[in-house]
């Protein structure tokens, strides 16, 4: 059985990402199962989960329901030659927890709100 339990990291700085403090969605890149975006819906923040399988999208949709919560979900390839960029100035914050692919790095920070 998989963790429901968000990153630990993620606990620890929670207090950080409230509905006051961000302006805008939080987007969970490459989300997995969700745990960490499900986590943060928990608090009250509007969440897009991300990533490139349709069936990781699908078990956080069933245990985000499973919580009463409500998530968005986005099933993209990331790291698609053809793929549109991260929409620019949108996102209050975005968690990207083991993953990395670093010609996205550029896009992320674009893709977030001004001031943040």
């Amino acid at each position: 059985m998989v963790s429901e339990a968000p990153s630990a990291l993620l606990r620890r700085w929670a207090h950080l990402l409230t509905p006051e403090t961000v302006q805008g969605p939080v987007l969970d890149v490459a989300c997995g199962d969700g745990r960490n975006g499900i986590y943060l819906a928990g608090l009250g923040l509007e969440v897009i989960c991300c990533d490139r399988s349709r069936t990781v999208l699908h078990q956080a949709r069933i245990t985000a329901l499973r919580k009463n919560l409500r998530i968005k979900l986005w099933w993209a390839d990331l790291e698609a030659s053809d793929r549109a960029p991260l929409p620019k100035n949108t996102f209050g914050a975005v968690l990207v927890f083991r993953y990395l692919y670093r010609p996205l790095i550029p896009e992320i920070r674009a893709s977030l709100r001004s001031g943040m």
